[in-house]
């Protein structure tokens, strides 16, 4: 197992860790921090240290399987690995707004979505000389995952996700930057989907541990994307 994939490894131990109340948050980001300036695996062993030794496989064994989260009750299917791809092509043959889609369109401002904001499974995106903030690590991120459709112009858009939320950022750049500091997700977890460019602008999309408000929130959610862990 390569160091990269042991950081991974360590990072869902962590997450795991701290769903069962096994760590607070302050420790969480402090773990965190260290696996990714651990320059071995020693150093990564050392960030374990503390944790219940029953509950967390030794570093370089495979994981032990987690179950999924179960859908909703409403829901009437499980999203299937296409599902992100096809709704992307939807979208780009439709320039209506669809069901369960948002839009947010910074020009010349500045647009904040913090908190115990609702997402929706699409999210439209855009700003031209303005700002856009998109914090999840508060918000309740449907099963199937989020589509988010970027567009920026000399301006910039910035996605803060919670430990164990992963993303797959495709975006392309033109005299601007596309900076992905996310970080590897748990098992269970959806996906943020991120796609679209930026022209002489900025996106960002980052790994943040919640703010003590959002605490509760973030370790429940966070127990139903790794499920009971016993």
């Amino acid at each position: 197992m390569t160091l990269e994939l042991e950081r991974e490894d360590v990072v869902q131990k962590l997450c795991a860790a701290y769903a069962r109340d096994q760590l607070s948050t302050g420790e969480l980001e402090s773990r965190l921090e260290r696996v990714y300036k651990s320059g071995d695996r020693t150093q990564l062993l050392t960030v374990l240290e503390g944790l219940p030794a029953m509950q967390l496989a030794r570093l370089g064994e495979a994981p032990v399987p987690v179950p999924n989260v179960s859908p909703p009750p409403s829901a009437t299917a499980q999203p299937t690995p296409d599902a992100g791809i096809a709704r992307r092509g939807d979208r780009r043959h439709n320039n209506g707004r669809g069901p369960g889609e948002k839009r947010f369109a910074a020009f010349m401002s500045e647009i904040k979505k913090e908190g115990a904001w609702t997402p929706t499974p699409v999210i439209v995106a855009n700003t031209i000389m303005g700002s856009l903030l998109l914090d999840f690590r508060e918000a309740p991120i449907p099963a199937e995952g989020i589509d988010i459709y970027v567009d920026v112009i000399m301006g910039d858009l910035k996605v803060i996700l919670p430990p164990g939320l992963p993303a797959d950022v495709d975006c392309s750049s033109f005299m601007g930057s596309v900076s992905d500091k996310s970080k590897a997700g748990v098992p269970g977890a959806p996906t943020i989907r991120i796609s679209g460019g930026t022209m002489m602008g900025g996106i960002s999309v980052v790994t943040k541990v919640p703010r003590r408000e959002g605490e509760n929130s973030f370790r429940a959610q966070m127990q139903r994307w790794l499920g009971s862990g016993e």
